[in-house]
């Protein structure tokens, strides 16, 4: 047996082991597999995954907990924690974490009700800031090698992948007359007399310091970027500049013209389709292509409501799966993988990709320091360098304006950067 194909034996075919399987040998190994319902002696498999009863000394044996056969939203957590021995289900755990099981039915506290890392099992588990779906599965390989010599290679290699929201285009330029004087008598009463002179400076031929545009497509110029922009423009938390503005519009189609763009669908499009789909098409009429990838703004996910509204808008990435209020890994990984429709049992077509850390949850959320965020940043590049994953991060246009807190965090970024060149 040294071929790359993976023969596994189990007692059941349903549609969680099938996405599992899918998702360790399509998605984050180069390799294929065959699944065997029925034992036969003459036929020997690499994997067999059972309930422990029987064992097969011949096999690498996965315990089967009985949750890939159900439809169950309930795991033990002796089945999914980091354990050793026959009480591990390393499949079950992995269906566990990508299907994001634990945030169905879940209430929150937030404003936004979005979820929070503290309530997550992971970070219960103090494994929230490692990627260890990847880092089990890399141990499944070494016994696979160990026992067959059969090589498993990642499909994925470290690299990474530079993400900005866009909010705001501008901080001052192009505003109503009614933001633009409130906001300086504002600055002037709270005598931020800074404020107040970029204000005046942004009225004439100044550069805005939410323009950062040409600064990050020449800082990310080595990595892969994507820019996604907010549409919603009608007051309240998402209050873009009005897309309709041809200063907006010239705009938005001159950054970075080497990168991919995608939507940054507002907080009022978790309430209709309608919403997300006119933003959706503002934006293609803006760009003149089709728009099929996306962010939520404020990361805000419901399961499963916001993954069925963007497939019904014909999205077919989403770069969401992050939390707000902690970097790390939402899902247990650093690979891409397909969203599973946990009520109707069946994987789809929406590629969900891993988001990592945020500027906003460095600063904001978790209060570090510009030196603090950097020894977390140097953490985390670590931590897919060693297991040759993908680092997916965001940073916002207007995270480098001092007047707003943001001193020190240019310095931040750059080395960031650099870590991960």
């Amino acid at each position: 047996m040294n071929s790359q194909k993976i023969s596994i034996f189990s007692s059941f075919q349903s549609n969680r082991l099938t996405y599992v399987l899918d998702f360790i040998f399509g998605q984050f190994f180069k390799a294929e597999y065959t699944l065997h319902l029925n034992y036969n002696n003459n036929q020997p498999h690499h994997v067999f995954y059972s309930s422990g009863k029987d064992t097969l000394n011949t096999s690498i044996q996965v315990y089967d907990s009985g949750f890939l056969d159900s439809f169950s939203h309930e795991l033990s957590t002796n089945h999914i924690h980091h354990a050793q021995g026959n009480s591990f289900d390393l499949f079950s755990m992995i269906f566990y974490h990508l299907a994001r099981v634990e945030e169905y039915g879940k209430s929150s506290n937030d404003k936004f009700e979005r979820a929070l890392a503290k309530d997550s099992f992971l970070h219960s588990a103090e494994l929230l800031n490692q990627p260890i779906i990847d880092k089990l599965l890399l141990k499944f390989a070494e016994a696979i090698y160990s026992k067959f010599n059969i090589k498993l290679e990642r499909k994925s290699n470290f690299e990474l992948i530079h993400t900005v929201d866009v909010d705001q285009i501008f901080a001052y330029k192009y505003k109503s007359k009614i933001r633009s004087v409130g906001g300086f008598f504002r600055d002037l009463f709270l005598l931020n007399f800074k404020r107040c002179s970029d204000r005046l400076k942004a009225f004439t031929h100044a550069k805005d310091p939410y323009d950062t545009f040409d600064y990050l497509k020449e800082s990310s110029k080595d990595f892969k970027s994507f820019y996604f922009f907010l549409m919603a423009h009608s007051g309240g938390p998402d209050n873009a500049l009005d897309p309709s503005s041809e200063v907006v519009q010239t705009k938005i189609k001159s950054i970075d013209r080497t990168s991919i763009k995608g939507i940054h669908p507002g907080i009022e499009s978790h309430a209709s389709e309608q919403f997300l789909e006119k933003e959706i098409k503002q934006l293609e009429s803006i760009l003149n292509h089709e728009i099929t990838h996306s962010r939520q703004h404020f990361l805000k996910l419901n399961f499963p409501d916001t993954y069925r509204k963007l497939l019904a808008s014909k999205i077919h990435e989403d770069h969401s799966m992050g939390y707000h209020d902690y970097f790390g890994f939402r899902a247990g990984t650093t690979e891409s993988f397909f969203w599973y429709d946990l009520e109707n049992e069946k994987t789809t077509r929406l590629l969900i990709h891993p988001l990592m850390v945020m500027d906003v949850t460095l600063k904001k959320y978790m209060n570090l320091s510009p030196a603090e965020a950097s020894k977390q940043l140097s953490n985390l590049v670590n931590e897919c360098k060693r297991v040759d994953g993908p680092l997916r991060m965001l940073w916002h246009n207007s995270s480098f304006y001092a007047e707003e807190g943001w001193g020190g965090w240019k310095e931040v970024y750059e080395e960031f950067l650099n870590f991960c060149r």
